[in-house]
């Protein structure tokens, strides 16, 4: 072997990963929509606020050749010649030497925790309010004297108003006067009164020792009464002026906040005397009528505050309080003076961010709604854990009392769900008065009506949370101290969702008729849209893919605003608060149980169940959220709202004109599709079907939309590209279909939407009563699952994406539509259709990735049990080392359990298909039979081979292991294969590791313990003979070869065994390449071939990647189909390949990177890199698929493994066997800072395909699987790794070397032929040296006979 052949160069680079790389609006409508809101109940919003009665539930080298030229650009893609303005822009690539890149350059992660937005500006209608001056509408009094005939009489008159004698010096008293002090006055002249006396008159009426216990507003209300009964005279005029004065005077003076009375007593006692009739509207009137001064007006705008402050003020479990505050407020706002300064002042805070962006807003002194916008019973949790008080949870309003103070509180079940029907009734009409309020200035029309659109889209768009922020685990779940409570945001969605109401009503002519022009999306109006990813991931670029940067000719419509209003609000303000309600009853679920363990006093122990049924916080917390969110007003809206969304995205997704549709879903936000799924989860979670059943089923926005909605974006992966929104569309089928088992966020037995339930049972029936539904939701569904291999732009830490859970649901929903024949008629339809052939693969794939991952920790977790059994040598080792032990063997068996669960409901799926006679034909075609057998002939040799010992776990059952059940339901599944047309048997004679022995212990085990069906050992039997046929006898020989092949082979080893003499076998297969020459010096050879070919150049072929995987092409036929490709890709591309042109990929002895491009577009990429030496990859090769989304580079290029066996092959943790690539860099690995997350600045390609080389072809693989570090450097860590690493040595023989010599991949077939050219001798020692380290007997038989293989192949090189 040549000295230097261990080359350690790729090392090295494993510290250069993260390097830098170098470097009309519609007059008629609005008036059309304004009356159909005042339709709504044909009298005043406020009419029917009033009744207490419950609502109805509703490295830089020598450039061997020149780079080759840029090609002419082709129609449609991303070409060459596209990037070459871009290149000449950027001139010639500046390469940092290797050192630069020892370093690792951390990106600055502070710029990347908060967004920045889109860049594109958001439009509105000018931001400045012009002044309202409503005060100089007031009348100026008359103040000459009043003159009268009889003085008598005029005191007569006042004694009547002020309910108090009043007397004067020199005139006759007049006769019946009310008891009490006179209150003194003076006539002028004899029979005059001046303003000033009248004034000093009422001034010592309303002294506080004449008050008579009525209270000053009481008292002042009365006599203004009696003065507008007594006429129009000038003396009851006169005095209505006086009074009205004096009222506002005491309003301007008023001693404002203190210790007892907040917002001012006087102002307080005012608007209870409005509230309740004391204070007229005549009287309201007569004072505005004195508002002539700009101090005067803004006193007004303070008692509107203080009025909204009253709603707050009332506490939640006291609705008839309402009443009183409600009622000021229509008096109020019945005022059209003061109606428009009202909506003046909602104008100029929709100007100023601050004065809704923090919790003072809430207190009703920078936001004249905020008060009344916070009443709510949401409770919040401190992030301290103590909260005010020592309390966890926080509530402005106290809602937590209302529940905790009942008797035997939590266990009183009837008294909470009366209290929580209170709660409701104050809800409703708290957002009714709100909505009412806003609805009378929207009236107004004008810019009144978009003062009230402004300030609701600020109220949502000052609130919106972070989504670039770092979190922490569960940190979603607690309360922020400097925003607005929840309680403001339900409020903000609920008076939104109300102004939708009358356009869920006519969705069946607005949909169509307005709502269709996105003109709002399209100009970023009112809120940051292109800010937003959205359902087709078109990049939100300004004057890029249908963005417009100005403004619209015209304002959108009004009813085209309040859709998108109401979806702003439903998305970031109703919906975050679901999340961290459910996020905080994790935590407090969490906190509740965890304690049961332990009792004080020698009590026994509680249950989890009774722990959370007796933890005041988890409950109260409950309650509360309940109260508020679940409230049939608000919740039903929510419902309605939904379906309307959902029928609107129907109508979109079948716009004929193809680019039209394509625009429009590169439009529409995904928060849009996402948010309707989890509110629909969220009411059928908590037991709330029936708001979705009130529609009937004809009815365009009845049940039966959101399933047509689902299965119409489910069948659309070309206008909905991100796994996450399938997802969400799943979890929502799954909650009206199956429903949800052991939810712990809910209710403490969990059960709370779970069908079963006479409204949930309704709720099934109406949707699966649909034709339509039965012959499209399987396909759907099918699809679904078949789209989620290949997820741009995916961050799994921000987007809590897990494939395999959202498939395990796809595989429950079909096992219950399986029971309609409709639905299993719609699958079989598929079966020649290579819709279903991707599935039936994926479905196989997952069986591979679950069931041998569950299988491998089974291992583990037996191997730890058995150390453990030796009592004194676990004694003997340090605490230390037996805590690390322990809490890997923990996370192995919580795996464990959840993979076999998994496993299991998958190879339940793949029965519950093959038994279909129309089904079961798809799994013996070409594309999936091999990986079926496959996956049949490795797991019955794992289950009952050499090995099967080794999963001998003490308690079975706490896993839901049972080895027999796996065994029969794998030999279901390959008799029903086999009972197929052309059989199933010749897939399993191609199978390299195929074992007749294992397959007659898989026969036997069911005759032995009567398994399965009679018929099922026969099957087996017919099976096991065929296959014998097929291989000549059974012999394990590779196929189409013959025993006889190679004669000199054939005197030193035997077909399908290892060979007696190792070290002649070896001379033998090492002879057959030939003589090597003398001095050859392979190293120098090879980098100067390989040089010479290029590391980044045209394909090789060049012609384009014929078999690029095919998710990559169809995303990037779609994108093609969308347009000219952005200008930022096109500049970011132009600056990856004039680096990459420089030779920057290593291409070195020990490792090497090889990449080549479509020969008319950059953004098609297959990379090669071969194994670094030292490790288990040495000296294969391994193909990866690149391409470059249309949102690259604000989303990281998508990279896949082709190099996996056709799917049989997982080669790391980090790669899986579909092809899938885990790594931060590309958002497809847990963990790690932001500085690890692609950046699109200075993030590149380089650093992905290096930190391939070097972060996961290692040395010792089997540590990269998360919790594997804890027995790193143990011995059963070295004796495990070493078992993993023969496995892939053995792996990248057959797949690495073999597969590529046989059939190189096409468009780097001089790539790989060159590289086993110049190496075929040191690969071929490298692979002898493997077969002779082998410790395990059938992996060294398969590593012979695979040597044996590679000799003869290297040879025709």
């Amino acid at each position: 072997m040549v000295g230097n052949e261990n080359d350690d160069s790729h090392k090295r680079r494993r510290t250069e990963v993260d390097g830098a790389a170098p470097t009309e609006h519609d007059a008629s409508l609005e008036a059309a929509v304004a009356a159909s809101l005042a339709e709504a109940g044909g009298q005043n919003p406020f009419d029917a606020l009033f009744t207490t009665a419950p609502p109805a539930s509703s490295a830089p080298r020598v450039q061997t050749q020149p780079p080759p030229s840029l090609p002419s650009q082709q129609q449609g893609g991303l070409s060459a010649a596209s990037l070459a303005q871009a290149f000449a822009s950027i001139g010639q690539a500046t390469h940092q030497p290797p050192a630069q890149h020892q370093s690792r350059r951390r990106r600055g992660s502070e710029s990347r925790e908060t967004r920045e937005g889109s860049g594109v500006p958001v439009q509105a209608i000018s931001s400045t309010p012009a002044a309202c001056e409503w005060w100089r509408e007031g009348e100026e009094t008359d103040a000459s004297p009043l003159e009268f005939a009889d003085p008598t009489l005029a005191l007569s008159a006042l004694s009547s108003i002020l309910a108090a004698p009043v007397a004067a010096a020199g005139v006759t008293p007049p006769a019946n006067l009310p008891a009490g002090q006179p209150l003194q006055t003076m006539f002028t002249r004899g029979t005059a009164l001046s303003d000033k006396v009248l004034d000093a008159v009422v001034k010592s009426r309303f002294m506080a020792g004449r008050l008579r216990g009525g209270g000053l507003c009481e008292e002042l209300g009365g006599c203004h009464s009696r003065a507008v009964a007594a006429g129009d005279d000038p003396l009851p005029t006169r005095m209505r002026c006086m009074l009205a004065e004096y009222m506002l005077a005491q309003l301007e003076q008023d001693d404002g906040e203190d210790l007892y009375f907040e917002g001012g007593r006087k102002g307080g006692e005012f608007l209870d005397a409005l509230g309740r009739g004391v204070i007229s509207r005549r009287f309201l009137e007569d004072m505005l009528d004195i508002t002539t001064s700009e101090r005067r007006a803004g006193t007004w705008i303070e008692v509107m505050k203080r009025a909204f402050k009253g709603l707050a003020d009332v506490p939640l479990d006291a609705v008839e309080g309402l009443v009183v505050p409600a009622r000021a407020l229509d008096a109020l706002t019945d005022q059209p003076r003061l109606l428009r300064a009202f909506s003046h002042q909602l104008a100029v805070e929709a100007c100023e961010t601050s004065a809704l962006a923090s919790r003072s807003a809430e207190s009703g002194t920078r936001c004249v709604m905020g008060a009344g916008m916070s009443r709510g019973s949401i409770a919040m949790l401190s992030r301290t854990s103590h909260g005010r008080g020592n309390k966890l949870l926080e509530s402005s309003c106290d809602a937590p009392k209302v529940f905790t103070q009942l008797k035997r509180y939590p266990r009183c079940i009837r008294d909470r769900e009366k209290y929580i029907e209170i709660v409701h009734r104050g809800a409703k009409t708290t957002h009714d008065v709100l909505h009412g309020v806003l609805l009378k200035v929207v009236k107004l029309k004008g810019e009144h009506m978009d003062g009230v659109l402004a300030w609701l889209s600020q109220c949502i768009k000052a609130n919106e949370r972070d989504k670039g922020a770092k979190t922490t685990h569960r940190s979603f779940a607690f309360g922020d101290a400097k925003v607005p409570t929840d309680n403001f945001l339900v409020s903000t969605a609920a008076v939104a969702l109300r102004f939708a109401r009358p356009i869920a009503d006519g969705a069946e002519k607005l949909v169509d008729a307005r709502l269709k022009d996105l003109v709002p999306l399209r100009h970023n109006w009112r809120h940051d849209w292109a800010a937003d990813d959205t359902l087709a991931r078109r990049p939100a670029v300004s004057n890029e893919n249908g963005r417009v940067s100005t403004r619209p000719s015209a304002p959108p419509a009004f009813v085209s605003e309040t859709f998108y209003l109401a979806t702003r609000a439903f998305t970031h303000a109703l919906i975050p608060v679901v999340r961290r309600y459910e996020e905080a009853m994790q935590v407090l679920h969490q906190r509740a149980i965890g304690g049961v363990s332990s009792a004080e006093n020698g009590d026994v122990p509680k249950t989890a169940a009774e722990a959370i049924a007796d933890n005041v916080d988890y409950n109260a917390y409950q309650d509360c959220a309940s109260a508020a969110l679940l409230d049939p007003e608000l919740a039903g809206d929510a419902c309605r709202f939904s379906l309307l969304t959902a029928h609107w995205l129907i109508q979109m997704a079948r716009v004929l004109d193809e680019e039209k549709r394509k625009e429009c879903f590169g439009l529409i936000p995904e928060d849009c599709v996402k948010s309707l799924a989890e509110w629909i989860v969220f009411i059928l979670r908590h037991g709330k079907a029936e708001y979705l059943l009130n529609g009937k089923p004809d009815d365009v926005l009845s049940v039966q939309t959101l399933v047509r909605c689902a299965c119409e974006l489910l069948s659309k992966p070309a206008l909905v590209r991100h796994p996450t929104v399938h997802a969400a569309l799943v979890e929502m089928l799954q909650a009206m279909l199956i429903g949800e088992r052991g939810y712990k966020g809910a209710a403490g037995s969990g059960v709370l939407g779970v069908r079963g339930s006479a409204t949930h049972e309704l709720l099934v029936t109406s949707v699966l009563s649909s034709a339509e539904a039965k012959s499209t939701l399987c396909p759907a569904l099918i699809r679904a699952y078949s789209v989620m291999d290949a997820v741009e732009g995916l961050d799994v830490d921000r987007d809590k994406f897990d494939k395999f859970h959202t498939r395990d649901i796809i595989a429950r929903l079909l096992e219950e539509l399986w029971r309609t024949e409709e639905c299993v008629q719609s699958v079989a339809e598929l079966r020649n259709d290579d819709l279903f052939s991707d599935f039936a693969g994926c479905v196989l794939g997952d069986l591979m990735y679950v069931l041998q991952d569950s299988l491998d920790r089974l291992t583990h977790i037996a191997e730890m049990e058995k150390a453990k059994a030796d009592e004194t040598t676990w004694s003997a080792l340090p605490a230390k080392v037996r805590e690390e032990k322990e809490h890997f063997t923990q996370s192995q068996e919580r795996t464990a359990a959840g993979f076999l669960r998994n496993a299991k409901k998958t190879l339940q799926l793949l029965n519950l298909l093959a038994s279909s006679p129309a089904v079961a034909p798809a799994f013996v075609s070409p594309k999936v039979a091999g990986k079926a057998a496959h996956a049949v002939v490795h797991f019955l040799e794992v289950l009952l081979g050499p090995k099967c010992a080794n999963l001998g776990v003490k308690d079975p059952k706490k896993y839901g292991f049972d080895p027999k059940q796996l065994v029969l339901a794998i030999v279901e599944f390959t008799v029903r294969l086999d009972g197929v047309a052309g059989g199933f048997a010749e897939a399993l004679a191609g199978e390299d590791d195929y074992d007749a022995g294992v397959m007659e212990r898989a026969r036997d085990l069911l005759i032995q313990h009567t398994l399965g069906a009679a018929l099922l050992p026969p099957k087996m039997f017919d099976i096991i003979a065929a296959v014998a046929s097929l291989r000549g006898g059974g012999a394990a020989t590779t196929p189409g070869k013959s025993a006889g092949d190679g004669d000199a082979l054939g005197n030193v080893m035997s077909p399908g065994a290892a060979p007696q003499d190792p070290e002649a076998a070896a001379h033998a297969l090492l002879a057959g390449l030939g003589p090597e020459p003398e001095g050859y010096d392979w190293e120098a050879a090879y980098k100067f071939g390989m040089e010479s070919l290029g590391t980044f150049g045209e394909v090789d072929c060049g012609v384009p990647i014929r078999d690029f995987f095919s998710q990559f092409d169809k995303n990037s036929k779609d994108d093609d189909a969308g347009g000219v490709p952005s200008k930022a890709k096109q500049k970011k591309l132009a600056r990856e390949c004039a680096a990459l042109f420089e030779n920057q990929l290593p291409c070195e002895a020990g490792s090497s990177i090889f990449l080549r491009h479509d020969p008319d577009r950059f953004d098609r990429m297959r990379a090669v890199i071969t194994g670094p030496g030292g490790t288990p990859y040495s000296g294969g090769c391994f193909v990866f698929d690149v391409y470059f989304p249309a949102g690259y580079p604000e989303k990281p290029p998508m990279v896949n493994l082709d190099t996996t066996g056709g799917g049989r092959v997982r080669f790391n943790p980090n790669l899986y066997a579909d092809g899938k690539v885990c790594l931060s860099l590309l958002g497809t690995w847990h963990g790690g800072g932001m500085e690890e997350k692609w950046d699109a600045k200075t993030s590149s390609l380089y650093q992905v395909l290096v930190s391939i080389q070097g972060l996961i072809l290692v040395d010792d693989p089997m540590f990269n699987e998360p919790g594997f570090d804890g027995i790193r450097g143990t011995a059963e860590g070295d004796m495990k790794s070493r078992e993993h690493n023969e496995e892939i040595r053995l792996y990248t023989v057959r797949h690495a070397m073999i597969a590529h010599l046989k059939k190189p991949r096409a468009g780097v077939e001089k790539v790989l032929t060159e590289h086993f050219r110049l190496r075929k001798w040191t690969v071929m020692r490298e692979v002898l040296s493997w077969c002779k380290e082998a410790g395990d007997p059938t992996v060294q038989k398969r590593m012979w006979g695979a040597a044996r293989e590679l000799s003869q192949l290297l040879a025709a090189l």
